[in-house]
């Protein structure tokens, strides 16, 4: 059984930790930039105080496309064509699998097959940079002066830099991970 090897087990536990942190900041993104984006930032102008009218629009134009707050989302994107159906099906998907290691992480330990889907770690990345790159290139290049002649080969996004900081740790222990 392989709950009883520690390399085993400390592989589960740190690719599994991968997975979440890599499926959060990916949440973090479908949902809070979008609500930032409403009541908020852009159509507050920068601002940290919550613009009401904005936050009404947020409800009616995001939280209108579904009940659930991460499919409204997923949703809006694809109405924006950041997100294709593709896209979606495959985040789907990888919630499912998120689910199943936040909540069932002893049967991963347990079953003798069971693996953590490492693929997905790369998928997730290049999803939070698209979805990153969209709103830097559609949204902050329209408003914030400092985007306006920017490349995307010249931007440097800290959420993948820390993400790829986190997998680089796991890989000193993990063999395979990205």
């Amino acid at each position: 059984m392989k709950v009883y090897d520690k390399v085993i087990v400390r592989s589960y536990l740190l690719r599994s930790g991968l997975y979440l942190i890599s499926y959060e900041i990916l949440k973090f993104l479908i949902i809070e930039e979008l609500k930032s984006f409403y009541c908020r930032g852009y159509l507050s102008k920068y601002s940290n105080k919550i613009n009401k009218k904005s936050c009404e629009l947020y409800k009616t134009e995001v939280l209108g496309l579904d009940k659930d707050p991460f499919i409204a989302s997923l949703r809006w994107y694809n109405n924006m064509n950041v997100l294709s159906e593709s896209d979606i099906n495959l985040i789907k998907e990888i919630r499912e699998y998120r689910n199943r290691i936040a909540h069932e992480l002893i049967n991963f330990l347990l079953e003798e097959n069971s693996e953590i889907p490492l693929g997905h770690i790369s998928l997730m990345r290049k999803l939070i940079y698209k979805i990153k790159m969209w709103w830097i290139m559609e949204v902050e290049s329209q408003i914030n002066p400092e985007f306006e002649n920017i490349r995307p080969d010249d931007i440097q996004l800290p959420v993948l830099q820390i993400l790829d900081q986190i997998i680089e740790i796991v890989s000193e222990y993990c063999s395979n991970v990205y």
